[in-house]
Order: structure tokens, then C-alpha cells, then sequence
């Protein structure tokens, strides 16, 4: 995140504080089908558009999977390459939460 702007990098803290005590900013969004459990922030500073995409999967971990600004100037949605990166973190988060919690069982 220490890329982000300052402004950008302040909110998505907020709602990163926020998911850590258990509640939802009104920046994050869940996303859904194959990246289901994702959730995404999005903000926005001079002109350009950052996001931030996180999961709660792990009990007691809010775990960034990728930040980035967005640069694609057709369509919202999420690049193929992006997508697929998010989704390999993800379920590689996913397999290590549950030798996480073996650990400190």
C-alpha cells in the first residue's frame, strides 16, 4: 500500500481497521462467483481510480491479497491476468489458514 496515495492509503486503512473489528466500510465490496470471499475497495485521487482486494477467510486475519491503481480505461471489471493472480493468493491463503490454526491449536 505504500504506494498508494496518501489520501487513498488513509481510507483503505480505515476499512481495513473497520474489517478487523468485524464491520464493513461503505467502500468495500464483496465480489462474487470464482472470487467469492474477495472483498474490494475501491478510491479514488487526482484522476485516478486504486484498489485493494482483501479476504476475512482466515479467523483473526484480514489478509491483503493485491493493491493496485486501476489503469484499464474500458470497463470496470477486473483484467483476466488480475483476476487470476487474486484467485491463486487466495486459495493459497485459504491452504495456509488451516496449518496456521493446526499451529496455534
Amino acid at each position: 500500500m505504500k504506494g498508494l496515495p496518501s489520501p487513498v492509503r488513509w481510507e483503505f486503512g480505515r476499512a481495513l481497521y473497520k474489517a478487523q473489528i468485524g464491520k464493513r466500510h461503505r467502500i468495500a465490496s464483496p465480489l462474487k462467483g470464482r472470487l467469492g470471499g474477495v472483498l474490494k475497495l475501491a478510491g479514488a485521487e487526482g484522476g485516478n481510480v486504486y484498489r485493494l482486494y482483501y479476504t476475512l477467510k482466515c479467523p483473526g486475519y484480514v489478509d491483503v491479497l493485491f493493491a493496485h491503481m486501476k489503469k484499464s480505461k474500458r470497463g470496470i471489471g477486473l483484467p483476466g491476468h488480475e483476476e487470476r493472480l487474486i484467485a491463486r493468493r487466495f486459495k493459497s491463503r485459504i491452504a495456509d489458514c488451516g496449518s496456521d490454526t493446526e499451529k496455534a491449536g
